[in-house]
């Protein structure tokens, strides 16, 4: 027998999706909370054996995003003491002191928030995790700034951060809110 066509092709596909659901007893509407483990099918929706040690690199990542940026509390941050900072390619700090010093000088103080923060986790096989987080930062130097995009790389080991790397973009030009800013009715602003 041949199949030939673009239907005998979606066909086949569609055979394979539902023979390979079947061998895992896997039904059209399970979902991780209808099945336990040992049960046939646990396996294709269970939430990645290091789910725990991803939220656990995400938290102590959040003390440097909140404790450090937003609220310039250096001393909150779980940093190891030769934790590295570098920022756009160059170094802002070597060493836990430094960076916590850096979180809470004067040019620091204008971060106001972080919002929309999307968070990327991998760990190896020694616990040690890579966090990414892209997120808006909120400036107010002399007025609400349109938000700063930022990805930043964290290396988390043992509960501390070990490494930072940030990159950034601005929105070139900006004078005043647009669109882009955070919003805030009381402040009378409109797009350019």
């Amino acid at each position: 027998m041949q199949v030939s066509g673009r239907n005998g092709r979606f066909g086949i596909g569609l055979g394979l999706a539902a023979l390979s659901l079947a061998l895992l007893g896997v039904s059209e509407g399970d979902s991780i909370q209808d099945l336990g483990p040992g049960e046939s099918g646990f396996l294709a929706h269970a939430p990645p054996a290091k789910a725990a040690l991803h939220a656990q690199a995400i938290a102590v990542a959040e003390t440097y995003l909140f404790h450090g940026l937003v609220e310039h509390d250096g001393d909150a941050v779980l940093l190891a003491d030769d934790c590295h900072r570098a920022e756009q390619g160059s170094s802002t700090g070597d060493t836990a002191a430094q960076i916590r010093a850096s979180l809470e000088s004067a040019p620091l103080q204008v971060i106001t928030g972080i919002a929309n923060i999307r968070w990327f986790v991998e760990c190896d096989g020694n616990d040690v995790c890579e966090a990414l987080a892209i997120y808006d930062l909120e400036v107010n130097a002399f007025g609400p700034r349109p938000p700063v995009l930022i990805a930043e790389r964290f290396r988390v080991e043992d509960g501390l951060i070990h490494e930072i790397e940030a990159i950034f973009f601005t929105q070139p030009n900006s004078t005043r809110c647009s669109g882009a800013c955070f919003s805030d009715p009381g402040l009378g602003h409109s797009a350019p």
